[in-house]
């Protein structure tokens, strides 16, 4: 793998990094509301696990990817 290929990935990486600490961020502040709205809350649920396994699968590829 080229080293800009590598940089590409590592990018991402840091994206996916700050967004699923962002919507877990945002997981935490409607619990902890009284007034947080469920249908809500599902949603940023389901967008942190999506964004959790898109980095599990970006790491487990870069892995069998990148020579050593």
């Amino acid at each position: 793998m080229n080293p800009e290929r590598v940089k590409f990935y590592i990018e991402l990486m840091r994206s996916l990094t700050s967004f699923i600490l962002g919507t877990g961020a945002g997981i935490y502040a409607l619990i902890a509301t009284e007034n947080g709205s469920s249908l809500l809350l599902i949603f940023v649920l389901i967008l942190c696990l999506f964004a959790t396994g898109v980095f599990i699968a970006l790491f487990v590829y870069m892995e069998k990817n990148i020579e050593k």
